[in-house]
């Protein structure tokens, strides 16, 4: 497996520590903002799970139509489908990028040619 796929998950997991960090320590002016903000950061906190980082736009967010899912070995659930198609420089093998759609792991396998 690529080092570029694996490493891809753990400086976003980071960016989005670090920018959560950042928005909790905004100056707020008014007690009114205040309670709005801290109302807002606790939605959030209820709604998303903080060891997860924020979704990467250019992968899939949903498992589209007639697309053959797979179980996904990190979260266990039915969204693992096929992604980018890509051949390796150095062993021309032909890889298949699988995008999660759920926690968006990234796994390569070999296709056929």
């Amino acid at each position: 497996m690529s080092t570029a796929i694996t490493e891809e998950p753990r400086r976003l997991r980071a960016q989005s520590r670090r920018i959560r960090a950042e928005a909790e320590v905004t100056p707020i002016e008014t007690a009114n903002e205040r309670c709005r903000a801290e109302k807002v950061r606790d939605e959030t906190k209820r709604c998303y799970d903080p060891h997860m980082p924020a979704k990467v736009p250019w992968l899939p967010s949903v498992v589209p139509p007639g697309a053959h899912a797979e179980r996904c070995p990190k979260c266990g659930r039915m969204a693992l489908i096929p992604w980018t198609l890509r051949r390796d420089n150095q062993t021309k093998v032909l890889l298949r990028t699988w995008a999660c759609t759920e926690c968006q792991q990234l796994e390569e396998r070999p296709e056929p040619e």
